[in-house]
């Protein structure tokens, strides 16, 4: 009786099988021919736009016009596949005429390149979050002891498992907006212009950067010193004082300035707040040192906060005193304002922040 090997790869959201025309059952031996088949479900995770809604997964599909891309190494029968759901029926895509198969990966939206963490971060922004960028792949197969019979053939089942995975955290900002502190404002004017993202890293587990707005140049106005952000939405100039202005301005859907980046262990990342023009509120030809800045001294209330890779956070309705902008662009001056984060799966975390203050 003819044996065959049947291969069965499970990855979150991508579930494999692959079959062997091997005459003996050879135990774990993927030396036989055969076929692979390659079940695809759909993974599930969470500049100003939309922001996302709710607590509920957000499922990453590739993005209009774009396939799944399905890559088989073996001895024999080494092969790659683009297929859309349509291609497909119950979410199988079957590899024929396999010996020794030794890995397979699977990715979507140019995930082998993209989702590596190789691309520079800037190059990876203004994507909707069900269509970022996801790659998994499996180099383990195990034998499973069940058998299928098709065409008069016994198939003996293997298994592997692949995670689809996202390389990147989210953190998601709206709700900004001035609080006179104990009825009173000390700027007489102040104009909102910017925020960015600082102390991040370029390329996944890369060397932290630090950014200034405006960049820092030397004496000869020819070298940057501290190069300007990657990661920077400018804001058209506006009065930062202005009764129940918000930044980004109420919208339906709602809208949020959004960065990816890739967490790093070492270092959480500093949101920046940038106001270029500052004056007193009782004396206008006295010029507060500008820009102004303000920013996260921590999330949570935890200086150690950790991100993680594949969720979204989300810091809503940041209320910023006169005390919390400052002019020290690094923070050097601080005192608290907490900022608190939820948290999404592509999952999705709210969190709270605490800003830098004179």
């Amino acid at each position: 009786m003819k044996i065959n090997k049947l291969f069965l790869l499970g990855l979150a959201g991508l579930a494999f099988t692959a079959c062997s025309s091997d005459e003996e059952n050879q135990g774990s031996n993927l030396s036989g021919n055969g076929v692979v088949e390659v079940r695809i479900v759909n993974p599930t995770t969470r500049t100003v736009s939309d922001a996302t809604q709710g607590s509920d997964p957000i499922t990453v599909v590739p993005a209009d016009g774009t396939n799944y891309t399905v890559k088989l190494t073996a001895a024999t029968g080494s092969a790659t596949k683009q297929v859309t759901a349509d291609d497909i029926r119950d979410g199988v895509v079957k590899f024929w005429d396999v010996k020794g198969p030794t890995k397979v990966e699977v990715w979507i939206n140019d995930g082998d390149t993209k989702a590596t963490g190789t691309t520079p971060i800037d190059e990876l922004q203004g994507i909707a979050p069900e269509n970022y960028p996801a790659y998994g792949s499996s180099e383990v197969f195990n034998l499973t002891g069940k058998t299928e019979t098709n065409e008069g053939k016994t198939y003996e089942m293997y298994s592997a498992s692949v995670d689809l995975k996202i390389p990147v955290a989210r953190l998601e900002v709206s709700g900004i907006t001035h609080r006179d502190k104990d009825g009173n404002c000390s700027y007489g004017q102040l104009t909102i212009d910017g925020i960015y993202l600082d102390k991040i890293s370029l390329t996944d587990g890369g060397g932290i950067v630090d950014y200034c707005m405006p960049a820092i140049m030397d004496a000869d106005g020819q070298t940057v010193i501290t190069p300007a952000p990657v990661l920077w939405d400018q804001i058209a100039s506006a009065s930062f004082l202005t009764p129940g202005a918000v930044w980004p301005a109420d919208a339906t859907p709602a809208q949020c300035y959004n960065y990816y980046f890739y967490p790093n262990a070492n270092q959480i990342p500093v949101l920046k707040i940038y106001f270029a023009n500052a004056k007193h509120a009782n004396d206008p030809t006295q010029v507060y040192s500008q820009p102004r800045y303000a920013m996260i001294k921590s999330y949570n209330n935890n200086p150690n906060f950790k991100f993680e890779k594949g969720k979204i956070y989300r810091i809503k309705n940041v209320e910023l005193d006169d005390d919390n902008i400052i002019g020290d662009e690094e923070g050097n001056t601080l005192y608290g304002v907490n900022v608190t984060v939820t948290e999404a799966s592509w999952t999705i975390e709210d969190l709270s922040a605490e800003w830098a203050s004179m």
